[in-house]
């Protein structure tokens, strides 16, 4: 045994099954986290899109909107994915009982 920073451990530095899940699920949590940053960054972008549309078209012309209805689709379909994947993490953690008893 050696002394670590914190307490006594073994010169094995692998790690526990809880340890090992704890570090699974905050990897899945920062990957939720950065696609947040990636969606409202789309989302932006989708509002310029239709705002330069619309200042463009101020005569009438309707021949963007299949472009629109289409970027809304795929940012829908998007957010869709992204909250099925929160949903999952959501149950794994709630049906893993990490931290009790370790």
């Amino acid at each position: 045994m050696r002394f670590g920073d914190s307490q006594w451990h073994s010169g094995d530095d692998r790690q526990s099954p809880a340890q090992e899940t704890v570090a699974t699920l905050d990897r899945q949590v920062q990957n939720l986290r950065n696609e947040h940053v990636t969606l409202l960054d789309n989302a932006g972008e989708l509002r310029l899109y239709v705002e330069g549309i619309q200042h463009r078209n101020f005569a009438g012309d309707t021949g963007d909107i299949p472009a629109i209805q289409e970027l809304t689709e795929e940012m829908l379909k998007r957010l869709q994915e992204h909250e099925e994947k929160e949903t999952k993490l959501l149950m794994e953690v709630y049906s893993r009982d990490v931290g009790v008893g370790d």
